[in-house]
């Protein structure tokens, strides 16, 4: 999500270099590797496991972090060469490197920041006769650069459906990740009180949404250290997650649209501002979320108002709901704690549609910001109105609540699906082996760009003659997920076909592709290569022992082409309609030292 300048424009070969270990006091903890390299951190006091989180992030990340710090302090050119220069003038300008650790309180910068810093030090000391002289340059990590990257992910993330174009204007790059702007969201999070599902226990689903092309994807972790245990998922250079659960509640985030925006200036281009402009308490609100022991408890560590443009689901062991729909700026919607009915979902809509009673005083908003929803001119977008169905017609088991994280089914064919013989039998769903999604697909594109359906049938059958020879490619020869090496390491892209559809098509296990026809010249390659779509999945259920969760990656935990990381997850879990089961709750036992 970051919005990041292009390696490959800026970086020059430099010859590898050495560096000198640093001294790093030497910390107790353990870090568990699952199949699929997800690392697990063990230790007896938060310190010593926030030490080793750093440490796994920098085993498996070290360059990525390394090329964050200098972009956010605007150094890219110094280490990197002139190049950069346009890249780090924007990022001076922006201050991400002008944070305050004053206001944080002591006890996050001395168990959770510093600790952090030094595993991710104590990472490159053992890597130091194989590190680039840029990545050199760029060390030691500190407590302060923890929180300037922290403050470039909340311009992302207040910034993350832009609508007047700072995004692309500040970074505009084959790395930037608003892909927000150009109308694709995507994201989904539900949550189900006891009284709602099949076995009377609270459960969570996430899925957030994201630019699948860039390399600064969501990286999965778990931590067991002195009182914190938490498991979730969250960003390159950062201690804590987005999202995830604890003993105590699990919670979702699903972007949403701007309620406001103030004009600073006609005519200076760099009159700028956004909610959280200059604000380090990201991960103070973070960490206060990881301790809260309820929904209660959570709503008030959200009153620091990290989150602006997030609406933010959760739900707690007990069975307690909270829907938030955040904002940094004066005019919030409300909170909403145990709705009337059960459950609340976010698909990136407006919020009086995600529970039915929803619990939002609608006609209580200004107009500006939202037409009240009483006037039948209002109504849930595609993935909304399945989740809400869904709820309406059953208790789930949670078992049943995998599969809807899962669901390849295209929510647009049921009541915009034309005669033919190879869709008549279709059962819907975008799977692998599909033999109708293509045709189907390639229809709903046309019809999304005006064409009567006879005509948009007809042009369907032809687009996919030209591209594939024939009109029933199986699903996955036609739409693929591919993961290009970032520019920062050597290698080859790793592709692979994948279940899921358009967002728009109302799928809710959405990988988006680029609905044009398909033109040889504009496009070497006629398959459909999902740029965008599911970040991550998370299934939380508050079993009588404890926490059950299942989990996956679209690509993997690795970053380097050659690490058998670098795509497990999506080959093995999402191509084939899986999940792993999370680890979770086990003693830390067996610690030792690392240096």
């Amino acid at each position: 999500m970051a919005p990041v300048p292009d390696p490959g424009q800026c970086a020059r070969p430099m010859p590898e270099i050495g560096i000198a270990a640093s001294e790093v006091a030497s910390r107790a903890h353990e870090i568990r590797r699952d199949a699929y390299g997800t690392p697990r951190v063990l230790a007896a006091t938060e310190a010593d496991g926030f030490f080793g989180l750093g440490l796994a992030q920098g085993e498996t990340a070290l360059l990525e972090i390394l090329f964050l710090k200098l972009q956010v302090a605007g150094r890219l050119a110094e280490a990197l060469g002139p190049d950069c220069a346009p890249s780090d003038a924007r990022h001076r300008r922006l201050g991400f490197d002008q944070v305050d650790a004053a206001p944080l309180s002591p006890a996050l910068r001395a168990d959770v920041l510093r600790p952090f810093a030094d595993g991710v030090n104590a990472a490159a000391a053992r890597q130091a006769a194989r590190l680039p002289a840029w990545a050199a340059r760029a060390l030691p990590y500190t407590e302060h650069d923890v929180l300037a990257i922290a403050g470039l992910y909340v311009f992302v993330i207040a910034t993350a459906n832009d609508r007047y174009g700072v995004g692309g204007f500040v970074a505009a790059s084959p790395w930037h990740g608003a892909r927000a702007a150009r109308g694709q969201l995507g994201s989904n999070v539900l949550a189900i009180g006891p009284r709602r599902s099949a076995e009377g226990w609270p459960m969570l689903l996430a899925n957030p949404h994201i630019d699948l092309q860039e390399p600064f994807l969501f990286q999965e972790y778990g931590l067991e250290a002195g009182a914190t245990r938490l498991h979730g998922f969250g960003f390159l250079g950062l201690p804590l997650p987005l999202f995830g659960f604890t003993p105590h509640l699990a919670w979702g985030v699903a972007v949403n649209q701007a309620q406001s925006h103030r004009r600073l200036s006609a005519t200076d281009p760099f009159a700028l501002d956004w909610s959280g402009r200059g604000d380090a308490r990201l991960l103070e609100q973070l960490w206060r979320m990881a301790k809260a022991r309820d929904v209660g408890e959570l709503r008030s560590a959200l009153e620091l108002g990290q989150f602006p443009n997030y609406s933010l689901v959760a739900i707690d062991a007990r069975g307690g709901l909270l829907h938030a729909e955040l904002a940094g700026a004066a005019i919030p919607f409300p909170f909403v704690l145990d709705p009337e009915a059960g459950y609340s979902h976010a698909s990136n809509g407006k919020p009086w549609f995600h529970a039915r009673p929803a619990g939002f005083a609608v006609c209580g908003v200004p107009e500006r910001f939202a037409p009240c929803a009483g006037e039948g001119k209002d109504k849930p977008e595609p993935r909304a109105r399945f989740v809400l169905e869904a709820l309406e017609k059953a208790r789930p088991s949670f078992a049943e609540m995998q599969a809807v994280l899962l669901d390849s089914r295209v929510g647009a064919a049921a009541w915009d699906r034309p005669r033919h013989a190879l869709l008549d039998g279709w059962d819907g769903r975008a799977a692998v082996d599909s033999r109708a999604a293509a045709l189907y697909h390639a229809y709903a594109f046309a019809r999304a760009r005006g064409r009567e359906s006879e005509a948009a049938l007809a042009e369907a059958e032809l687009d996919l003659r030209r591209r594939f020879g024939r009109i029933d490619p199986r699903w996955g020869e036609a739409h693929v997920l591919r993961r290009a090496p970032s520019p920062l390491r050597p290698g080859a892209a790793v592709e692979f076909g994948i279940p899921g559809s358009w967002q728009d098509l109302g799928a809710l296990n959405a990988f988006q592709v680029e609905p044009r026809p398909w033109v040889r010249r504009e496009a070497p390659d006629p398959r459909w290569v999902a740029d965008f779509g599911g970040g991550a999945m998370l299934a939380v259920a508050f079993a009588p022992g404890g926490p059950i969760a299942l989990s996956a990656l679209p690509f993997g935990q690795g970053q380097a082409p050659d690490s058998p990381h670098f795509v497990d997850q999506g080959r093995a879990l999402i191509a084939q309609g899986r999940l792993k089961r999370v680890a979770f709750g086990q003693p830390p036992l067996g610690l030792k030292q690392s240096p």
